[in-house]
């Protein structure tokens, strides 16, 4: 198969192909009008095995591309966990936390929806459209950072000590912008099949990032919180800007008729989309949002370092969808529900028996790994990582039925059980930190986690 190129236009992208395997239920008609015997655990194994060689290209890609952006945020939590006070590094978590939250409602408002709605446009329009979106992701980073601006100055200047929170404000606002800039690049490159385009984008996130890391660091410049989100901000502008160029999008053709008519579809089905992103972040927020409120910023810092140790796991979820949802779509646009049913299943499959060694090998190895990766100022970390390894299984099996009512366009199904299941983690997480502190709270998240997970399979059975 030939290699795709980062800087080559979308209708050269030769990705794995996108016809889904032969549709093998339960039970077959023969060719003489019988049934075939159910398919045996051997069988099942093949096809998973079979489906995931097919698209080995775009699969290792992809992995590398997630090994390098898990790598990237791993080594920037490694250096400020040592360097951060406990508070600060609090601190920096829920600064981060937000930013997730504007990405999170960036990506389901217009990114998902460029995704989903891609294989309906013809195929000469499919890169302007890519553009038109640009336009309008712009216009919503560009008006983000002046109002962050207006506001903070305005705080600022009617209470006096609001005014040293005004480069930490502009550093958050920069750092969720910017990772928004840079998700579009990456999310357009795996829908048109360039996955090698999103592992340069990811490259020259990590080489910036490093660097600037590197030089704080050789002059001896204290590390803050703003300072910190400064440098990932630029990073992720670094990848916007080289997303930018490799991509040529024809932004020459970008008309505000277009903008308004791709961010009216947009909205129709992403309003659901962006209810359940925000309710979601609630449910996954859950444990900081407890802690924060019941034991205070050292102990979100104490729960977002045991989390370090599961991230980089974590950071695998979006490798799958980023290769599966284009394809999902794809599907969904030629009528193919068995199809898609059956791939979101094999792929849910993989992904959980992965969380499953992947935990085990890090509760086995968790005295070691954590002084070595922690530091010495975290101790008696083990009911804590516990904790994050039972949030990991569970969330990669709700995710795997998240990503195929995305592909299906169930956004208000989605948004209505994820309220649900947010009220469920936060009354749950204050119920258990109650019983076991800090572990308590993140196991609240996990107890939402089940709940959506059990509510959206059974949904995609029906």
């Amino acid at each position: 198969m030939m290699a795709s190129l980062p800087g080559r236009s979308e209708q050269e992208g030769t990705g794995p192909d996108l016809r889904a395997p032969p549709r093998r239920g339960a039970l077959q008609m023969g060719r003489s009008g019988g049934t075939t015997r159910p398919d045996t655990p051997s069988q099942r194994v093949s096809r998973l095995l079979g489906y995931f060689l097919a698209r080995r290209k775009a699969f290792s890609t992809s992995l590398l591309n997630q090994g390098l952006s898990s790598l990237t945020n791993f080594a920037m939590n490694f250096l400020l966990v040592r360097v951060l006070t406990q508070d600060d590094y609090g601190s920096f978590g829920i600064g981060m936390s937000i930013c997730y939250l504007y990405s999170g409602v960036g990506n389901a408002l217009l990114l998902t929806q460029m995704v989903v709605h891609t294989p309906e446009k013809p195929t000469d329009d499919r890169l302007p459209y890519a553009a038109r979106m640009f336009g309008v992701v712009g216009i919503f980073c560009a008006a983000t950072l002046l109002l962050t601006i207006v506001v903070a100055l305005g705080v600022g200047l009617l209470w006096a000590p609001a005014r040293g929170g005004f480069a930490l404000a502009v550093a958050i606002a920069a750092a969720s912008v910017g990772f928004l800039a840079k998700d579009f690049f990456v999310r357009q490159a795996y829908t048109s099949r360039l996955e090698t385009r999103a592992l340069v984008v990811t490259t020259s996130i990590f080489v910036v990032l490093i660097v600037l890391l590197a030089l704080l660091r050789s002059i001896t410049v204290p590390f803050t919180v703003a300072r910190a989100l400064g440098i990932f901000a630029l990073a992720q502008f670094a990848g916007a800007i080289t997303g930018l160029v490799l991509t040529r999008l024809p932004l020459s053709t970008v008309s505000w008729k277009g903008m308004r008519q791709d961010f009216s579809e947009a909205w129709r089905f992403g309003r659901w989309a962006l209810g359940g992103v925000s309710i979601t972040w609630s449910q996954s927020q859950a444990y900081a949002l407890v802690t924060l409120g019941l034991v205070g910023t050292a102990g979100v810092a104490r729960a977002n370092a045991a989390r370090l140790l599961v991230s980089p796991f974590l950071l695998l979820i979006p490798t799958m969808n980023q290769v599966t949802m284009p394809r999902l779509a794809d599907m969904r646009a030629r009528d193919e529900r068995g199809a898609m049913v059956k791939t979101g299943k094999l792929t849910t499959s993989l992904m959980c028996s992965l969380a499953l060694l992947y935990s085990a090998g890090l509760l086995l190895l968790s005295t070691s790994l954590v002084p070595a990766i922690l530091g010495p100022k975290y101790t008696n970390m083990r009911g804590l990582v516990a904790a994050w390894c039972f949030v990991l299984c569970l969330t990669v099996l709700r995710d795997g039925a998240g990503t195929l009512l995305q592909a299906m366009k169930r956004f208000r199904s989605l948004t209505l059980l994820n309220a649900l299941s947010a009220i469920v983690a936060l009354a749950a997480a204050i119920g258990l930190i109650k019983v076991w502190a800090v572990p308590g709270a993140v196991l609240g998240t996990a107890a939402g986690e089940l709940v959506l997970a059990v509510l959206l399979w059974r949904i995609i059975r029906e």
